[in-house]
């Protein structure tokens, strides 16, 4: 399980490493109560799916969430001559790239886009592993047999195939 590290700023910078998961979206939740009388806005680095449940969490509870570009942060990082490379450091950055700098807001897609996503990036990653396999097949005259073979049944066994081909024309299941 993958934590989220949090910063927030009231009067001071708070920072609050919690489980990235509904149970830690809930302790950031019941935090941000507590020491605030306003709705706030999330900052937060983009980081794939890691930072897609997060934002739909908040989003559905009517929180302005933006999104940022990790380059962004990067860039941001680097003018303010930052040296400290830490989860805790990290999460302060966006906190303060969020007070001085204005981003959209986050939409949250429809599920059928979600799926679509994951879908096109699941037959790129089984065509790389396809491709890997092939690759190395190319020298098995000059590997020990049992790892050709591997090879072989892996891309033989056509499993990666079938499932290629699932999700390229997505059947029903």
């Amino acid at each position: 399980m993958k934590n989220l590290h949090t910063a927030f700023k009231n009067d001071k910078f708070y920072c609050k490493t919690v489980d990235n998961d509904i149970s830690g979206f809930k302790e950031i939740l019941s935090f941000l109560s507590r020491k605030s009388t306003e709705k706030s806005e999330i900052y937060l680095e983009s980081t794939g799916s890691y930072s897609e449940m997060v934002s739909d969490f908040f989003a559905d509870r009517n929180f302005e969430v933006k999104v940022v570009n990790p380059l962004k942060i990067h860039s941001f990082s680097k003018a303010k001559l930052s040296r400290n490379k830490t989860n805790k450091s990290d999460a302060k950055l966006i906190a303060e790239y969020g007070l001085k700098f204005d981003e959209p807001s986050y939409k949250k897609l429809p599920q059928n886009i979600k799926e679509l996503r994951a879908s096109y990036r699941c037959s790129l990653s089984l065509k790389k592993q396809a491709a890997e396999c092939k690759n190395h097949l190319e020298h098995k005259n000059v590997m020990p047999q049992f790892v050709a073979s591997t090879w072989e049944t892996t891309l033989g066994n056509n499993s990666m195939q079938r499932n290629f081909c699932k999700i390229r024309f997505f059947p029903k299941s």
